[in-house]
């Protein structure tokens, strides 16, 4: 259970800074998302392989949908941006024919730092980590708009190497 909390957030924390694969026909200016918004769901799914130097390798398949979303990120006229809030993570996983059930909460989102626009793609750069993530805004309104996410990474945990592969969504209203 250890390796799995440990690989649930290490998925979690590539899925916030994930580039989205589709891109979206609107076009829009940086005015149109400067403002408050609320991130109103988030789901993801995935598959993981444990790599395990003394025996097969352990794969499994999990589903995560947020509840309890009290979270918002803002995006000011001096291209910086701040978030706030939290969320928790109900997340299901099927291990070698068990199926786990284990919720994880989240504080901080995104946490602060600079945002470009160039059409309906938003480039962000975290303050904290100085991490650059890429994000195509799709379906965008006034008052919405997701971004769909594909994240793949393989991580060491103790001496056990952990292949990912995350699909998920974000979804923001004003």
């Amino acid at each position: 259970m250890k390796y799995l909390n440990s690989f649930l957030l290490l998925a979690l924390l590539a899925v916030l800074f994930s580039c989205g694969e589709e891109d979206s026909d609107d076009i829009m200016s940086s005015d149109t998302i400067i403002g408050e918004w609320q991130l109103v769901a988030l789901d993801y799914m995935g598959s993981s392989t444990t790599i395990n130097p003394y025996g097969p390798p352990v794969s499994s398949v999990f589903e995560g949908v947020a509840r309890d979303v009290n979270t918002t990120i803002t995006f000011n006229a001096d291209n910086t941006f701040v978030s706030l809030g939290s969320y928790i993570i109900d997340l299901e996983a099927d291990v070698l024919g068990y199926t786990i059930e284990q919720a994880f909460p989240f504080e901080g989102f995104l946490g602060s730092g600079t945002w470009e626009l160039d059409g309906t793609t938003m480039t962000t750069t975290n303050d904290t980590n100085q991490q650059t993530s890429v994000i195509e805004l799709e379906n965008f309104s006034d008052n919405s708009w997701n971004t769909n996410y594909r994240t793949e990474l393989s991580t060491i945990q103790q001496g056990f190497t952990v292949n990912q592969v995350i699909d998920g969504n974000f979804f923001f209203e004003k």
